[in-house]
């Protein structure tokens, strides 16, 4: 604990617990004899690193789904004015997988001034669906790149690792990375003080 304004209420290597107060901006004022007379009060500061242990989970199937697309493109355009549609082709088809893109714009004089008229064109592609298998080797790239993104993260809000043991497990229908990661990051929050009561003697 690095108090900036404050002081500090717990010792460092001390465990600490959710809600207890790390650092307190109810500084006591002593007399001669050591006894509180009164309490000063600032917005209490510091810079605060705890050690914990982050739990990590992340999974991914071990099949996926490979597209074949077929060498067909069913177009559709269409205008709406107001309240009425006018559409030219169609993208109705046979086939049982389909994808569907599409945008539409409405027509605009100059920067602002939009009329009541849209243009839409939308796309249909059939496809052949497949279903594949990854490799181990591909399971521990897929996994490894998100775990890697993670502890990014992690490093861009001030949080070091100390200790790394999430591992790869390979299951029936999915590979887990999963583990835990011991480490000293930023902790604390400013929360909204009690006053103090001076002792009757």
């Amino acid at each position: 604990i690095v108090p900036r304004n404050g002081i500090p209420m717990v010792q460092e290597g001390q465990e600490v617990k959710a809600g207890e107060i790390l650092v307190s901006g109810q500084v006591p004022v002593l007399d001669d004899a050591g006894t509180v007379t009164a309490y000063q009060y600032y917005e209490a500061d510091a810079d605060i690193q705890g050690r914990t242990i982050l739990e990590y989970q992340d999974a991914v199937d071990l099949t996926y789904e490979e597209k074949e697309y077929i060498n067909v493109e069913k177009i559709e355009y269409s205008l709406k004015i107001g309240d009425y549609y006018l559409r030219f082709g169609s993208i109705e088809n046979s086939y049982d997988a389909w994808e569907m893109n599409g945008y539409e714009k409405q027509l605009c004089i100059g920067e602002n001034f939009y009329l009541p008229v849209t243009y839409e064109r939308r796309t249909a592609r059939p496809y052949r669906s497949t279903e594949k298998k990854y490799s181990k080797k591909e399971l521990q790239k897929i996994l490894s790149a998100s775990f890697q993104r993670y502890c990014k993260d992690l490093d861009k809000k001030g949080v070091e690792i100390i200790e790394n043991n999430v591992k790869i497990y390979t299951g029936s229908e999915k590979a887990e990375a999963k583990g835990r990661l011991t480490v000293l990051m930023p902790v604390g929050a400013p929360a909204q003080s009690q006053l103090s009561e001076i002792p009757v003697i």
